[in-house]
């Protein structure tokens, strides 16, 4: 049975594939596109686009986010993911099952987030870096790949993003 829940001024992307209970809030962009460009023939021009939106099941979107088209590959948050108002997903990221991403977040392109992670409010995080399964950044900070070095079942803080100490919590089975 599909049950989406999608309000109304989303904007839903062709490329999007909208697995079943998704909900989606007011005013969200899903498949906005990303801004890559490339100088052909002397002029500017948006790169040539291949890739496209996954949601899961049970995907959990505020309003006035945005979830931008993958470029080489699809942009896919597995299930549950929650994402909360205000945030960003950038092209070709990949958001692992029953992560939080909280309020005004910033997820440039080709990030990584494994299960189980919890990004704090305001915080972004710089192309190409990796986030590591059950790891929690706190509120407003700044994970840049050359200086995040934070393993699995962390928590991590600060500008840059650094290792705090282990993260304890663990999901029930």
């Amino acid at each position: 049975m599909k049950e989406w829940r999608i309000s109304e001024g989303v904007y839903i992307h062709r490329c999007a594939k909208i697995h079943p209970s998704v909900k989606i809030a007011p005013a969200t962009v899903i498949g906005a596109p990303p801004l890559m460009l490339e100088i052909v023939d002397g002029h500017r021009t948006r790169k040539t686009i291949s890739g496209g939106i996954d949601l899961h099941r049970g995907v959990d979107i505020g309003s006035n986010c945005s979830v931008v088209q993958g470029v080489h590959s699809d942009t896919t948050l597995e299930e549950y993911v929650f994402v909360a108002h205000g945030s960003t997903i950038g092209h070709d990221c990949k958001i692992g099952k029953n992560t939080v991403v909280c309020a005004g977040v910033h997820l440039m392109g080709e990030v990584i987030v494994d299960p189980w992670c919890y990004i704090g409010p305001g915080t972004v995080i710089q192309p190409h870096t990796h986030i590591l399964e059950g790891t929690m950044i706190g509120g407003f900070s700044q994970c840049v790949r050359e200086h995040y070095d934070v393993p699995p079942w962390s928590i991590a803080w600060g500008n840059p993003c650094k290792f705090i100490r282990e993260n304890k919590w663990r999901p029930t089975k």
